[in-house]
């Protein structure tokens, strides 16, 4: 999501409230609205992405997490080959899950 001018990414912004002296949150409605369009675009895209192969899938889940991890300078790609040794996969699920995150 891009840096939004209104709310500056806190998904609301404060107005005064005159009646009361206070300041009022608003819900930043471009913002939800741009999380919404890309929720429903996950969607349709996911309905498309059932149709590929299992083979092409795991690929692009691999390509995602290993370009995550050398992206990520605190991160080191051998935790990868202990993943991979052992065998677990759901380890390798959480780690691809968190770099498809950034």
């Amino acid at each position: 999501m891009t840096e939004c001018n209104k709310c500056e990414g806190n998904l609301y912004y404060l107005v005064p409230n005159y009646q009361h002296d206070t300041m009022e949150r608003i819900d930043c409605l471009d913002c939800i609205s741009e999380m919404q369009y890309a929720d429903d675009i996950k969607g349709r895209l996911t309905k498309l992405l059932v149709t590929a192969s299992p083979q092409r899938l795991a690929q692009l889940v691999a390509e995602v997490a290993v370009n995550g991890i050398i992206k990520d300078s605190n991160s080191n790609i051998t935790r990868y080959e202990t993943i991979i040794a052992t065998k677990n996969l759901e380890q390798a699920l959480v780690m691809a899950s968190i770099y498809a995150e950034e």
